[in-house]
């Protein structure tokens, strides 16, 4: 049975001075009470704690003193080691555990991973888990980038942080050890750090929801989410498919070796004393190779019209009923826009022929007035700009409402000749089952009827001999109707 591929998460955040509140961030992660002894502050991020159920343990080097059990001293101290106003205080891996294991066997893992991370490079190392009752169980994994030995913090930074690799290794050794770890379980499940591109899969990653998302509508981008995970549905089952094929094939081949090798031991075997009877070749035989050859046909065109139903029902259907109601949408918020720009233009230009009013009313020959005068003239060049822009922009929307256009012709194009498809297969499978009974009733005329050996196919035997195509009773009522 094939293993199910699990969620894979690894995210590296440099937490430094200039981007965050150091001690906020950290209360954030360890969810405990944090005291800044450089401020006299303290943090406690008490809400968030209860609701994900927050537990935090400190891992340390042999090589370190047990102060640092304490995840306040810790933090203290590496924050305290850093003296720019912007420096780099501490590194932090945010990792995804897996559904498939409980909250201790997650715990196991993660620890392990941490363990590594410490003896590796002589650091203490903070790790919190949240969420470990729900179904995004993850950890937060806090080091600094100074090796410890005894109270005291390494005057260089470990250089291996600084590297732009260093997050793929982590992803790597994530990777790996959670495939252990999920093999000495006897979970059929594994994970993978490579993206799909770097898998050669036609794959695409999911769209993620935050506030950096290039998409501001979120309903526009969980839809967009939806119709991904729709096309990832259907490539997995495409090579599904493809698998099981090559696996028939492999099958037919080891089947028909067997049968070759089984052949060339007959033909080995000694001859025997009596004459081997004379082959006779009867037309019957022939038909039942065609008979034969013409079932197979059948199965695989029922096989493979039976797979498309069940793509089409299942996850082209949804796919383009997805793009449809997201064509729609779009249309009608681009229409709305166009109508909302026009209407501004309208009121500009009434604008503009107020301002021309205005100007009339006006002397160019008295200096008194030529700054008001000014003044209408610059308001009216204003509009002007607006109204330009305003064009454009209804220019520019128009050009994206023909390409969502022809983009949903593409898909419906897409669904409709996928839907042919399934048709034709029906058409095929329909064919071949005709096929087959009309030669069942031609072979009922030529029973034991003999034929020279050279003749090897009936397509060979029709050109010189003619055969009656017979009708049953049935069908001949009907004719006769």
């Amino acid at each position: 049975m094939a293993k199910k591929e699990g969620y894979y998460h690894l995210t590296s955040r440099t937490i430094s001075r200039g981007k965050y509140n150091v001690p906020s961030r950290m209360a954030y992660s360890v969810g405990i009470e944090i005291e800044d002894e450089n401020t006299g502050r303290k943090y406690h991020k008490e809400k968030k704690a209860e609701r994900e159920g927050i537990e935090t343990e400190m891992i340390v080097n042999k090589e370190a003193s047990d102060k640092f059990k304490d995840t306040n001293y810790f933090f203290n101290k590496i924050n305290q080691s850093e003296k720019r106003s912007d420096a780099r205080v501490f590194y932090e891996l945010e990792i995804s555990l897996l559904q498939d294991l409980n909250k201790e066997e997650n715990k196991e893992l993660a620890r392990h991973f941490a363990k590594g991370i410490s003896d590796k490079y002589k650091i203490p190392v903070s790790i919190s888990y949240h969420k470990m009752d729900t179904h995004n169980p993850h950890a937060h994994i806090i080091f600094g980038e100074r090796s410890v030995e005894g109270e005291e913090l390494s005057k260089k930074k470990i250089s291996d942080f600084r590297s732009r690799h260093q997050v793929k290794n982590f992803r790597q050794i994530w990777a790996e050890q959670a495939n252990e770890y999920l093999n000495e379980k006897n979970k059929n499940m594994f994970i993978d750090d490579r993206s799909y591109r770097e898998r050669g899969s036609e794959k695409q990653a999911m769209r993620r929801i935050n506030k950096y998302s290039e998409i501001q509508d979120t309903k526009e981008l969980r839809r967009e989410n939806r119709i991904i995970r729709i096309e990832n549905k259907e490539i997995d089952y495409k090579e599904k498919h493809r698998v099981i094929k090559y696996e028939m094939k492999d099958r037919m081949f080891i089947a028909q070796q067997k049968l070759y090798r089984r052949e060339v031991k007959a033909m080995a075997e000694p001859a025997r004393s009596l004459k081997p009877k004379a082959k006779v070749v009867t037309v019957h035989k022939l038909y039942d190779k065609e008979i034969e050859k013409n079932e197979d046909t059948f199965r695989q065109k029922k096989e493979e019209h039976k797979i498309q139903r069940n793509l089409n029902k299942t996850v082209n259907k949804e796919k383009f009923k997805d793009r449809k109601q997201m064509y729609k949408e779009r249309l009608q918020q681009s229409k709305s826009t166009i109508g909302l720009k026009k209407d501004d233009i309208r009121e500009l230009k009434l604008s503009n022929k107020e301002l021309k009013a205005d100007l009339k009313g006006t002397s160019r020959l008295n200096p008194f007035q030529w700054k008001e005068r000014k003044a209408i003239k610059r308001q009216m060049a204003r509009n002007k700009a607006k109204m330009m822009k305003k064009r454009y922009e209804i220019r520019k929307e128009k050009t994206k409402q023909r390409l969502q256009k022809e983009k949903y012709k593409e898909h419906r194009k897409e669904y409709v000749g996928q839907k042919k498809k399934e048709y034709g297969l029906l058409k095929d499978k329909i064919a071949s089952k005709l096929q087959g009974k009309a030669l069942n009733r031609e072979k009922q005329q030529v029973k034991n009827k003999q034929i020279d050996d050279k003749v090897v196919s009936l397509k060979e035997y029709k050109k010189t001999h003619k055969v009656e195509k017979i009708r049953t009773a049935e069908r001949k009522q009907g004719r006769a109707r």
